[in-house]
C-alpha cells in the first residue's frame, strides 16, 4: 500500500488545480506567457476548457489504474502478505489454464514431428502448429484482466476470518466502483466500444448509495452509472470519488492481509528482498553472524521499513488500519538456531 501511495499521490488534489486552472481558460482571463513557447490559440474558450478537463480527467483514470495494476503485481512478486502462491501468479499477470490439456502420449509426439515436417519451409506456420499442440497437451491459457486479477484479490479478502479481520470492514460496493473505474477507463482511454459491468456491480452500487453519498460528499451513484452507460466522461465528483474509494479499497484489503498473514514469514521474506538488493549479501551476514539476537532484530527492522513496517511510535491517521506489532517470536529466523537457514536462503554457501 505504500508503493501504491507513492505512484498515485496526491492526484484528487493535483486534478482540482487543473480544474481551477482551466476556469480561467473558460472565463478568458487565463492568458499565454508572452515567454511560453507553445502553440495556444483556442477559437472557442469554453470548448477548449471542456476538452482540457476531460484530458486531465481521462489522465486521472489512467494513473489510478495503473497504480492499482503495480499494486496488484507488487503483491504478487513478493515480498508479500498473502501466501496463497497460485494467486499471487494470478496478480503477477502468468498465463493461468482455463482448459486442461489431453494426457502426451507417443502418438501426439509422433503427430507433431510429421507436422513440422511438413511446414519445415515454412517459419510463419511452425509457430501455428507449435501453438496448437502447446494448447491440446499443455491446456489453454490466458492472461487474466485488470478487473478479473483484482476480483480474485477480493474474494480471496473476503474468506479470510478472524477477530482482528472481521473489524475491517470490506464493502462489496467499493470494490464494484473499483470494477466501474477500470470499466471506464478501458471505455474512454482504449476506444473500447463498450465494457459490458456485471449486473452485480449496478445493484451494489445503488444498494449502498446511502453509505456512498454520506461517504463521499454526495455522489449520486445513479447518474454516475447513467453516465457511464452513455460512454460519457466522468464528472469531477465521479473521478474524485472513484478514486478516494479505490484507495480505501485497497487499505481495507492490504490490513485484511496483514492481519491475517504469518508474520514471521512476511519479514523474512522482506529481509532477504533487501540483503540482495542491497549488494553484498554475504558481507552482510557474515557481520550479522558476530551480532547478538537482539543486535540483529534491530540492524534487521530498520531495514525492511519500506515494506510498510513502522515503529511503534507511529501515529495513524483517521479511519486507518492499526497493522500489527511484530513480536519478537516473528524474528525467530535471527536466532541463533534459524540464523543458518536464512543465511542459505540469501546465500547457500555463506556458512
Amino acid at each position: 500500500m505504500k508503493l501504491f501511495r507513492t505512484k498515485l499521490g496526491n492526484p484528487v488534489r493535483n486534478l482540482n488545480s487543473v480544474v481551477i486552472g482551466l476556469c480561467g481558460v473558460g472565463a478568458g482571463i487565463a492568458l499565454k506567457p508572452k515567454d511560453l513557447a507553445v502553440s495556444w490559440a483556442p477559437g472557442d474558450l469554453i470548448q477548449a476548457e471542456r476538452e482540457a478537463r476531460g484530458f486531465a480527467i481521462k489522465s486521472l483514470m489512467v494513473t489510478a489504474c495503473d497504480a492499482l495494476d503495480h499494486y496488484l503485481e507488487d503483491l504478487g512478486v513478493g515480498p508479500s502478505p498473502l501466501a496463497d502462491m497460485t494467486l499471487r501468479s494470478v496478480l503477477r499477470k502468468e498465463p493461468q489454464i482455463i482448459q486442461k490439456g489431453q494426457a502426451l502420449t507417443s502418438a501426439g509426439i509422433s503427430t507433431l514431428e510429421k507436422r513440422l515436417n511438413e511446414v519445415i519451409d515454412r517459419p510463419s506456420e511452425i509457430k501455428s502448429v507449435l501453438r496448437d499442440f502447446s494448447e491440446k497437451f499443455c491446456g489453454k491459457q490466458k492472461t487474466l484482466s485488470l478487473n478479473a486479477r483484482c476480483g480474485g484479490l477480493f474474494s480471496h479478502a473476503q474468506t479470510l476470518n478472524g477477530a482482528a479481520i472481521s473489524a475491517i470492514s470490506l464493502r462489496p460496493s467499493y470494490h464494484s466502483a473499483v470494477v466501474l473505474l477500470v470499466a471506464w477507463r478501458n471505455v474512454l482511454v482504449h476506444d473500447m466500444d463498450t465494457d459490458p459491468l456485471d449486473p452485480k456491480v449496478a445493484s451494489d452500487l445503488i444498494a449502498d448509495k446511502e453509505y456512498l453519498a454520506a461517504e463521499h460528499a454526495g455522489i449520486d451513484f445513479e447518474k454516475t452509472l447513467e453516465r457511464y452507460s452513455s460512454k460519457s466522461e466522468p464528472s469531477l465528483k465521479d473521478i474524485s470519488t472513484l478514486v478516494s474509494i479505490l484507495m480505501r479499497y485497497l487499505a481495507a484489503i492490504d490490513a485484511r492481509l496483514i492481519a491475517s498473514c504469518d508474520l514471521g514469514r512476511f519479514v523474512q521474506e522482506a529481509v532477504c528482498e533487501e540483503l540482495n538488493l542491497r549488494g553484498a549479501p554475504e558481507a552482510t551476514l557474515r557481520k550479522w553472524a558476530g551480532k547478538s539476537y537482539p543486535e540483529r532484530i534491530s540492524k534487521a527492522l530498520r531495514m525492511v521499513g519500506n515494506h510498510g513496517f513502522v515503529s511503534t511510535a507511529f501515529e495513524r491517521k483517521k479511519k486507518s488500519y492499526p497493522g500489527r506489532m511484530i513480536a519478537k517470536q516473528d524474528m525467530s529466523f535471527l536466532d541463533a538456531n534459524n540464523f543458518k537457514e536464512l543465511s542459505s536462503l540469501v546465500f547457500p554457501d555463506i556458512l
